[in-house]
Formats: C-alpha cells, structure tokens, sequence
C-alpha cells in the first residue's frame, strides 16, 4: 500500500502553472486588485463551499461516518500539537510580540481548502471525502476561533477575541449541511442541479489559486527577506511540525494508513491566506504573515511530495 506519487506530482504541477498564471495575469495588468480581491472573496464564501458539501454528500455514507469518531479525536490531537508545536519554536527563536503570534498562526495553520483537499482527494478519489471533510471541520473551527486571538494577542485589548460567529461561515454550514445529508440517507446526486453545483464547486480551486498568483504578484518579493526567521518558520510549518504529527499519530495507532495520510497532506498545506488580512485589520506583524504566505505556497510544490515520500519511506 502506498500513495501514487505520480498522481501527487499532477497535482503540484497543475498547482504551479495556475499560480504562474495568476501571477503573469497580474502583472500585464490583465487583473486588478479588485478583480484579484473579489475573486478571493467568491471562491471562499460560494464556490469552496459547494465542493464541500458535494465532496461529503457524494462521497460518504452514514455507516462510513459513525465509524470516524475515533479519527475526528485524533485530529483535535494533532490540531493541539500543531498549536503547542508552533508556540514552543517561537520561544525558541526568541521571537517577540506580534512576529511570535504572527509565528505560531502561520506555523499551525495551513491552506488546506485550496491546496490540501485538492492534492487529499486526488490521491484517495473513492474513500477518503469523509476523512478530507472531517478533517477540515475540526481545522475551520480551529483557525477561525484561534487566529483572531492570535491577530489580537499583542494589543491585550481582546477586541477580536473568540467569538462563535467567527466560526460560523459558509464554509461550517456546508460542512454541516453535507454531514446531515449523510445522516439522513439524502443523497441527490446525478441529476442536472447536481452536476451543475459539483460544476461551482470544483471551479473554486482555479479561481483561488489564481488568486494567489497575482497576490503574490502585488505583494513582492521585498517583504520575504526583512524577518529570516520567517523561514524557519515555514520549514516547521512545510515539513517538521506535519511529518511529526504523523509519527505521533503512528506511534498511538490511531489512524490508518490512508486516514494519516490524508491528515499529513492536510497539515502540509502552507500558512492560511486569510491570516494576511486578520493581521492587518489588528496591527499585528502583516509583513511576517504575508512572507510565511508567499514562501510557503512557492515551496510547497516540492516539500508536499518530498515529505509524504519520507513519509511513505517510515511505514
């Protein structure tokens, strides 16, 4: 047993050729910032949704669901350490105030919608959609409950504390609609207005990394060096902190082979755009979240499958 790396390879090609797209795009001007803005914005609250939801209705069934409990506790386990991992490097790199917040975000959370469900599904078309789904449920709750405590963190004001509604999105509604349909039996696939919203749905990985191409475009390169430790950075987030994770989840036998698989390709994705935007509306370090972004997403297209090749190699 083992991941088809050919079909990984695919991925992180087709991966690299839509972001060199969008970043050529942007820079004959074809795009705009509002275009590239607006595009971000469509694919995170309408399009990404609806492959959420079309990925867990056509992919799962109620008995395959019951049996994921023990998974979804060992992803809160790896969500904590991943945390826990990214808080103690941190102190270790003597990081301080905002930069060591801007740290452990960037360091915890990744991309997963836009580069690990692609690359998950890809290489367990059939079986692993509850897993994927499961997994970014718990992550969702995770980041969008954490990252603004984070942003915030510096200023002690707590004035984007946790709050619920920060975790209900579109994005967990879909989650939760798609696992009630399972529950319930209700499956309403092969039909026209299927086919047309799996359509909507599989356009939001173009579109958002498209996206990143012309963010990366207008962002530059000049805020990358400024903080070397941003490297370090995303060498923990790229490679370390994952591939330990998946030999913590070995260690206890939680998962199987293809359930840790999954979590690893997930946890591998780069740091979370959306971090760029909490940290500027908090004051926080921008330049060391929008660095982690850019470093991460150009590095990922060689440490995904240098790091599930390692991974495959301890089995």
């Amino acid at each position: 047993m083992g991941v088809d790396m050919g079909v990984l390879i695919d991925q992180m090609i087709q991966f690299a050729t839509i972001v060199v797209l969008g970043f050529i795009i942007y820079k004959l001007k074809i795009t705009n910032d509002n275009m590239v803005d607006n595009a971000s914005s469509l694919s995170i609250k309408y399009c990404f949704p609806l492959l959420l939801f079309t990925t867990i209705v056509s992919g799962a069934t109620r008995q395959q669901m019951l049996t994921m409990v023990p998974f979804a506790i060992g992803v809160i386990i790896c969500e904590v350490f991943a945390l826990a991992s990214a808080a103690v490097t941190g102190k270790l790199l003597r990081l301080k105030g905002s930069t060591y917040y801007m740290h452990i975000g960037c360091g915890a959370y990744g991309n997963t919608g836009f580069v690990g469900l692609p690359v998950a599904i890809a290489l367990f078309p059939e079986t692993g959609a509850i897993a994927v789904a499961i997994y970014m449920f718990i992550d969702f709750i995770f980041m969008y409950s954490m990252t603004p405590i984070l942003c915030d963190a510096h200023n002690g004001t707590g004035k984007t504390g946790f709050s619920p509604r920060k975790a209900v999105n579109t994005i967990t509604l879909a989650a939760i609609a798609g696992f009630i349909c399972v529950l319930i039996g209700l499956r309403p696939i092969n039909n026209p207005v299927w086919t047309a919203v799996e359509g909507i749905g599989s356009a939001s990985k173009y579109i958002m990394l498209t996206y990143l191409g012309a963010d990366i475009a207008r962002k530059g390169f000049g805020s990358i060096l400024k903080n070397k430790k941003v490297f370090i950075t995303e060498a923990l987030k790229a490679a370390i902190i994952p591939l330990a994770a998946f030999m913590l989840i070995g260690a206890f036998g939680l998962f199987t082979y293809e359930q840790s698989m999954i979590v690893l390709t997930m946890m591998l994705s780069p740091t979370m755009t959306a971090i760029a935007f909490m940290s500027r509306e908090s004051g926080s370090d921008e330049n060391y979240a929008v660095a982690s972004i850019v470093i991460g997403h150009i590095a990922c297209v060689f440490t995904v499958p240098l790091c599930v090749w390692i991974a495959n190699l301890m089995i």
